[in-house]
């Protein structure tokens, strides 16, 4: 084991004051760089630690601490470089452990002395990263890998001993109740054959993964073989649980539940975003009723952050319409209070202050038909129970609020329930959408046909070259060297040779430069 004794740089700051505020989420950090905060851990509501990877610092692992619910971040190092830190849990203001990756191999660091000494400790060969890590104590632990990994320590860290999983897959999230009861999640390949044959790319696997251990010692696989790939699991009691992930195939949200204690699990219902489609990272509740899960989106034309919240023990979700740019990998909020921190790309942090009435409109969120939107007098038109402040079809009742295509407006009032249509638009008036026809009855809707006025212009359909017409939808006319008819030579070489001409004055520049 190598300890490090380190002289912390006091009062580094990443940023005393907030960018910006909305409501119950302030950002106390970002800075646009390649930089990321990959975990965060909220010890109480003024102290939470934050770790991932900087190049500032030639490319490594980093840590900040905040002992001032985010006024001020204090950067740890410890010693030496490491590739990335990817999750913490501390059990005290100053000692905790991270987890991470050197290279290949995965890596645990104990923190103590008040966040000065960083001990790399001694841990069963792993080729990947460690993933998660929980601690019920200051003397037990367990640690998730890549690969079935799972290590456990009952003496802090000085022993830790790998347990048998009887699964391959990359375990992402663990939860316990206590030093015998707890449950870990991933997914990821079936085989080592399927991985070695598919990209291994976060959030592209398959084979969603559940596993137990009513002892703290063994483990036993209560679901598996499930087409999402499961990030986090949270457990209110020793029956009522939820996991959250995203579907392998497209960029949908995945919040399974079990009351039996992970015998039986089923999916829940989750909102649309308005920004598109997105998956989901992490879950915590931070009482039997009031729980949040966070993730990522892609929309039309940028990445988002998701939030959802549920004020009902979990029986519904309702999207937070804060949506930062900053793209979210953890969060973390302290039980019982509610305060906690969501991190992420760009070095981002954004503080939570909990409010039991969010909204200010003197509804509390348990009760409130529109949490996140002021709606004081409750009302619902449709009798659907959402609230007229946030019903995604004010007349016509759709009580799970389902918007297929993510458009803002409901299935059951929407022109083009598969195709993003937001503004209705419908100039035949037949009642259906202008983006969802076809217009010049080539077999594609105007949404994907770059032209619905011309048959011969479709996805899919012969490119003629240099003619100045992108045939096939594609973003471009194709060049050739020799012309159709009706194309000049000139007029092709035109064409083709413009990126080319590009590039040679760009490089020529760069050689002057050089000079």
């Amino acid at each position: 084991m190598k300890k490090i004794g380190i002289g912390i740089l006091a009062g580094l700051l990443i940023l005393t004051a907030a960018s910006f505020t909305r409501a119950a989420w302030e950002v106390q950090s970002e800075i646009f760089s390649d930089d990321a905060f990959l975990g965060v851990h909220a010890y109480d509501a003024n102290t939470a630690v934050a770790v991932g990877l900087s190049d500032m610092v030639g490319f490594g692992g980093m840590g900040y601490r905040t002992l001032d619910a985010g006024e001020t971040w204090t950067y740890g190092w410890p010693g030496e470089f490491y590739f990335f830190f990817s999750d913490a849990h501390f059990i005290s203001p100053g000692e905790g452990w991270i987890v991470g990756v050197d290279l290949l191999t995965g890596i645990v660091l104990h923190v103590s002395d008040d966040f000065t000494t960083w001990e790399e400790q001694t841990v069963p060969s792993q080729v990947g990263l460690m993933r998660d890590i929980h601690f019920v104590d200051h003397q037990t632990g367990w640690v998730c890998a890549d690969f079935g990994y799972i290590i456990k320590t009952a003496n802090g860290g000085q022993d830790w001993i790998q347990q048998p999983t009887d699964t391959f897959v990359s375990l992402e999230g663990l939860y316990f109740l206590d030093d015998r009861t707890g449950w870990a999640v991933g997914g990821w390949y079936e085989s080592a054959a399927d991985a070695a044959a598919a990209s291994l790319t976060r959030g592209k696997g398959y084979f969603g993964t559940v596993l137990k251990t009513t002892d703290g010692e063994t483990w036993e696989v209560m679901l598996t073989g499930q087409p999402y790939h499961l990030f986090e699991v949270h457990f209110l009691d020793e029956l009522t649980g939820f996991a959250v992930g995203e579907l392998a195939s497209t960029i949908s949200p995945v919040l399974i539940r079990t009351d039996d204690g992970g015998e039986t699990w089923e999916e829940v219902h989750l909102p649309a975003h308005p920004n598109g489609g997105y998956g989901l990272y992490t879950i915590q509740f931070i009482d039997d009723r009031t729980g949040f899960a966070t993730g990522a989106g892609m929309g039309s034309a940028w990445a988002f952050a998701a939030i959802l919240a549920t004020f009902d023990g979990g029986e519904t979700w309702h999207v937070d319409p804060y949506s930062p740019g900053h793209l979210p990998v953890d969060a973390s909020f302290v039980p019982g209070v509610g305060d906690g921190w969501m991190v992420g790309t760009e070095m981002s942090i954004l503080h939570y202050t909990h409010s039991e009435d969010l909204d200010e409109d003197a509804v509390p969120n348990d009760a409130d038909n529109c949490p996140f939107a002021t709606n004081p007098g409750q009302g619902d038109v449709d009798g659907d129970g959402a609230g007229n402040a946030c019903d995604n079809c004010l007349t016509v009742p759709n009580p799970g609020q389902g918007d297929l295509d993510s458009d803002g407006v409901g299935n059951v009032c929407d022109n083009c329930v598969k195709v993003a249509n937001p503004g209705q638009e419908d100039e035949d008036g037949d009642g259906t959408g202008d983006h969802c026809e076809d217009m010049d009855g080539d077999g594609y809707v105007m949404a994907y046909d770059c032209d619905d006025t011309d048959p011969e212009i479709h996805p899919g359909a012969e490119e003629i070259k240099e003619d100045g017409i992108d045939s096939n939808c594609n973003g471009r006319d194709n060049c050739a060297v020799i012309p159709h008819s009706g194309a000049s030579l000139a007029a092709s070489l035109g064409l083709c040779l413009v990126p080319f001409l590009i590039i040679g004055i760009l490089l020529g520049a760069k050689r002057k430069r050089k000079m």
